[in-house]
């Protein structure tokens, strides 16, 4: 999941966090001049580490799995309520 979030520790506006648990994957847009953490966003302890800034206004969910993003969805309504979600579904009803 590679989402636009500024952080506390990035800082900037308009930057992007990832967020994946492949460290190849992390690896590889970290080479690319992005910034991006290995962690699973299912994991409460992520969200509560990553401490994502107040001000961040969108969370994109990208996982291949629909009711992973449905749970992701969860956590980040728990952790930024204000702020606008978008995900990706494989089916029309998963929408």
């Amino acid at each position: 999941m590679w989402v636009p979030a500024p952080t506390r520790s990035v800082g900037r506006t308009g930057s992007v966090l990832g967020v994946d648990r492949n460290d190849k994957r992390v690896a590889l847009h970290r080479n690319q001049g992005r910034e991006g953490i290995r962690g699973d966003a299912l994991d409460r302890d992520l969200w509560e580490r990553v401490q994502l800034h107040p001000d961040v206004e969108m969370v994109f969910a990208t996982m291949g799995n629909h009711r992973a993003n449905i749970e992701c969805v969860r956590w980040i309504r728990e952790f930024l309520p204000h702020v606008h979600i978008a995900s990706i579904a494989t089916y029309i009803d998963q929408a």
